[in-house]
């Protein structure tokens, strides 16, 4: 937890410098990446090691098992954020706005044929 409160702290300095700049939408993508590539990507590597370290201590089917090995699969996704500027450390609305479409499109599709 250490080091991804690490990486969300990059974030929220990286939010604050930006909040007192007034720079064009590409220049406050780029200072995004370049920060992400000096202070993230050493935490990333850092977390990326001990993951690899902790995988084979842990239970195979145990919820932190399956967290571990879940973030190793997907790393590279996990890491793009640091590549592009304007991504979002935090998929969190993406995820919600899934869940909402999952259960509101039936709901949808089931009104439209009302209509028809």
């Amino acid at each position: 937890m250490v080091l991804i409160s690490k990486l969300y702290r990059i974030e929220k300095e990286i939010k604050k410098d930006l909040a007192e700049q007034s720079w064009e939408l590409s220049v406050q993508e780029a200072y995004r990446v370049q920060i992400r590539q000096e202070k993230a990507i050493p935490v990333l590597k850092e977390l990326h090691d001990w993951l690899h370290a902790e995988a084979p201590k842990l239970l195979p089917k145990s919820p932190i098992a399956k967290a571990v090995n879940y973030a190793l699969r997907h790393w590279q996704a996990l890491h793009r954020y640091t590549e592009q500027g304007y991504l979002n450390i935090c998929n969190r609305s993406l995820m919600l706005l899934q869940f909402r479409c999952r259960f509101a499109f039936p709901v949808c599709v089931d009104r439209f044929f009302q209509i028809i």
